[in-house]
């Protein structure tokens, strides 16, 4: 393989520290070289190896595309071509045969990758041979954060191993979300080096695309030793081998291959499921009719679809509740627990989410506790509905459950096909009416009576009125509406009324 500039610098150094260099080309990339003779046919991109500058007639060619290595001092003879004094005494034999040993190593390790990529490989593989060559951690991340595989991890410090930690993975893979510098770079061509104000330590990263987009890591942290340039060109020649066997080889799925998630997607995919089968699959499994069962529907950000970071979330949630299902389902995240295997209630279920809904910029839906299989799919209605309804009124709130919204849901359900003052009692708009064209406040009167329970000395009092006004103005409304308010139907039917027109009110301002 080619070195580049970089690396053959780095390379040399180590045998010859006092050398002396001229317009290094340290991005060139430079092939094996040839003992320079002035009848030898120059080609770019060729490192020369000659005896002394004296033999070199710039002004004949052009040699800004190459490298000459020098074994001697300094010359004072006027140069303008890239060149390298090694200041060794060693004969120019000496230093040719060094530097042939420098293409030596990589033309073998380029051969192991190639062997390795055409027979079948593994990127486990490829992260074992490379390492010699690099000597600091090596690792290769999905672009969800999980860890596809890794070398030399053992090495780093305990603060540093973050990738085999489920909750230091979340928390890295949240800052992340929110740092501007890594959403730049996160579709990146070029290596690119990561601060280490996350992690702790500096790291080369290298994309690997598909389609214009990272689906891939493959990253380097520094330690022991601090990066260099070299380390980038090395990592980007490692990725094209990564890239190969990616996406020849068949990753395994971390949520669908699952039996539990094979029987939750078909469950919710499929509305005529066969919900006898799925609870004798279900009890296979020690997920039992007896048990009790809560549903969480998550709603992720658009980072977190873009780069599948959904199945880093479901690991985690799997890992904290061992007897839960977590998968991603039509673009948001679905848990089932199983309170009685986990012996959890649902309150402490979604204190133990709390903050990570929160840190992870999450919006969260419970459903109801139940018992039994039967249920299961309504169970994800309730948790979607508590989501979508929730998220709606309550914007600023993380988390919503189904009980704070059931009325709402109603509501809403009723007005689908009619509005509000359609549904409601017919005479709750003969008062609306008479308030608006006679300044009464017959509404006002019958939404405080009602809600005080057919309280007429507490309604007086919360009105501010004596007690025999009120209830002439009580006679007056229920003359009006034509019922002497002792059926329940009716009290019933009124407050119902009262709460679809005030959201029928709300709709209108929005509007």
């Amino acid at each position: 393989m080619k070195l580049n500039g970089a690396l053959f610098l780095q390379l040399i150094k180590k045998h010859y520290p006092d050398m002396v260099s001229f317009d290094f080309p340290t991005r060139a990339e430079l092939t094996r070289p040839l003992f320079w003779d002035k009848n030898l046919s120059f080609s770019s991109n060729r490192l020369y190896v000659a005896c002394d500058s004296e033999t070199i007639d710039a002004d004949q060619e052009d040699f800004s595309g190459c490298l000459f290595v020098f074994p001697g001092a300094v010359s004072e003879k006027e140069r303008n071509y890239p060149c390298l004094f090694l200041q060794s005494q060693e004969p120019v034999t000496g230093v040719f045969n060094r530097i042939q040993g420098f293409f030596d190593i990589y033309d073998k390790w380029e051969q192991d990758l190639t062997k390795i990529s055409l027979g079948g490989g593994s990127v486990q593989e490829l992260l074992n041979i490379s390492h010699p060559l690099f000597g600091n951690p090596l690792c290769v991340l999905g672009a969800d954060f999980s860890l596809i595989a890794s070398v030399g991890m053992q090495s780093l410090p305990q603060e540093y191993q973050i990738f085999n930690d489920s909750a230091k993975k979340i928390d890295y893979m949240n800052s992340m979300k929110q740092d501007r510098y890594f959403n730049s770079v996160q579709d990146a061509k070029d290596p690119f080096i990561f601060p280490s104000h996350i992690t702790g330590l500096r790291s080369w990263n290298v994309n690997i695309l598909r389609f214009g987009h990272t689906t891939h890591r493959l990253m380097m942290l520094e330690y022991p030793r601090q990066l260099n340039a070299a380390d980038a060109y090395l990592l980007q020649f490692l990725a094209s081998f990564m890239e190969y066997v990616l996406f020849q080889e068949s990753v395994p799925s971390t949520s669908g291959e699952k039996a539990l998630h094979s029987i939750f997607i078909h469950l919710l995919s499929d509305k005529a499921a066969d919900y006898i089968k799925i609870s004798q699959q279900l009890s296979a499994l020690n997920w039992d009719p007896e048990h009790q069962y809560l549903a969480l529907v998550l709603r992720i950000s658009l980072f977190d679809q873009k780069n599948l970071t959904a199945n880093t979330i479901c690991s985690y949630i799997e890992n904290l509740f061992p007897s839960s299902c977590s998968f991603q389902f039509k673009e948001e995240i679905v848990t089932f627990f199983n309170l009685t295997l986990l012996n959890l209630t649902e309150d402490e279920i979604s204190q133990e989410l709390t903050c990570f809904i929160r840190d992870g910029f999450l919006k969260a839906g419970y459903s109801r506790a139940m018992k039994g299989h039967m249920n299961l799919r309504r169970q994800y209605i309730q948790a979607g509905i508590a989501l979508d309804l929730g998220t709606r009124q309550k914007p600023y709130l993380w988390i919503h459950r189904f009980n704070q919204v059931a009325l709402s849901y109603i509501l809403d359900e009723s007005a689908r096909r009619l509005p509000g003052y359609m549904l409601c009692h017919e005479k709750l708009l003969v008062l609306k009416e008479m308030d608006e064209t006679q300044n009464t406040e017959y509404l006002h009167t019958l939404q405080t009576y009602l809600n005080n329970h057919l309280n007429a000395v507490q309604s007086a009092k919360d009105l501010f009125i004596h007690r025999s006004t009120f209830l002439y103005r009580m006679d007056k409304i229920k003359h009006i509406l034509e019922c002497d308010l002792d059926n329940p139907d009716d009290i019933l039917y009124l407050m119902f009324s009262f709460k679809l027109l005030e959201m029928e009110n709300s709709r209108q301002e929005i509007l």
